[in-house]
């Protein structure tokens, strides 16, 4: 298990939780409540593009969660209400872990009753996994009548996720939508040595086509790297959900990238739309500038892609995420795509909530 430090302008294309969290005073997000605005619906900006829906997004949170340290929203549609995994802050260990919410109109959520007040919703244990003492970036789905939990996972040695890799990939799984439990003492997916995803893997999502899962995957490799060292979108296939097969090359090699793209892309979403085509949310991951939310499409989860020129979400001008918004969650239903992500400062660095944002279908026109 090697440690190192990372280079200052690297530290700001990771924007997992635990990295995040290791950026500031830990003890800064063990406060019992959020000060963050409440949501107000008439607080919106917009975001449009030739030939492209115009997304409409509220610059006050949906969720603050327990702790000002909450993100990476997965939600899915679970009959008559949402269901929400995402990153939460543990006071008692000063890390990240994966916690659920439920709503039933997916801007005021409740926390899935676990019995524990000191962390409310929370779905994975320390120590629920061998190969890992922290869980973050959560994947969920509903898959074969089951509840499946992708979350990336590390050891914490002081520094969070940037500090502590490698991370890995694991499965867990539920009857209940309550406590999961890992379908394996081992993770599901490691990272190939000096490949794009030697350190890291974050962010799985995972989509369904004709009997087979496809996953993309944000791949992060900086130390003893074949390839030049950075964030990359990735892409992998199974059809059983815990044996993967790597696809062989980065999702974006050698496509025209939008002029608003700098750098790298990271926290992927996919989604299969009901024209057929497959679109990719993407975090636009710009070193010391503000990251935002882009949007591609294309006939397979893998490619080739058509890019909206313009970013969906941009830091807001009004409100408390003024800074960052990444880790973008999304579902298609009632003729409108719906998007969750993660905003914070990054200047005051205060608090990291959940957000919403809309568009109606089709993204395209």
């Amino acid at each position: 298990m090697r440690r190192f430090s990372l280079p200052r302008w690297a530290r700001y294309t990771i924007y997992t939780l635990g990295a995040l969290i290791a950026g500031c005073a830990a003890a800064h997000f063990a406060q019992s409540e959020s000060k963050l605005p409440a949501f107000d619906a008439k607080r919106i900006e917009r975001s449009s593009a030739p030939a492209w829906s115009v997304w409409t997004r509220y610059t006050t949170p949906v969720f603050p969660g327990q702790y000002p340290a909450t993100g990476d929203p997965s939600v899915i549609r679970d009959g008559d209400h949402l269901l929400m995994a995402y990153s939460c802050f543990d006071p008692r260990r000063k890390r990240p872990e994966t916690c659920l919410a439920t709503s039933k109109d997916g801007f005021a959520w409740q926390f899935v009753a676990q019995g524990d007040d000191a962390l409310k919703g929370q779905a994975l244990r320390a120590g629920s996994s061998r190969w890992a003492d922290t869980h973050e970036t959560p994947f969920l789905m509903k898959w074969k009548g089951r509840y499946w939990l992708y979350v990336s996972g590390y050891n914490d040695r002081g520094g969070g996720s940037m500090n502590s890799f490698p991370a890995y990939l694991g499965l867990a799984e539920s009857d209940d939508a309550r406590q999961f439990r890992f379908v394996s003492p081992e993770p599901v997916m490691k990272g190939t040595p000096g490949w794009y995803d030697s350190d890291a893997i974050f962010s799985a999502s995972v989509v369904e086509d004709k009997g087979t899962l496809y996953m993309v995957y944000a791949g992060h490799c900086w130390h003893n790297c074949k390839v030049k060292p950075g964030v990359y979108l990735l892409g992998a296939t199974s059809t059983d959900g815990r044996s993967w097969r790597k696809h062989d090359r980065q999702l974006f090699e050698g496509a025209k990238m939008p002029a608003f793209y700098k750098q790298y892309a990271g926290e992927p979403e996919i989604v299969k739309g009901p024209d057929g085509m497959f679109y990719l949310f993407f975090s636009a991951l710009q070193g010391d500038d503000p990251h935002m939310i882009g949007l591609a499409r294309g006939p397979t989860p893998f490619g080739p892609w058509e890019f909206r020129p313009e970013p969906i979400v941009r830091a807001a001008a009004d409100g408390p995420n003024d800074a960052e918004t990444v880790a973008p969650s999304v579902l298609i239903e009632d003729g409108r795509a719906r998007m969750w992500f993660s905003g914070f400062s990054k200047r005051r660095m205060k608090a990291i909530a959940i957000y919403y944002a809309e568009a109606p279908w089709p993204l395209k026109q």
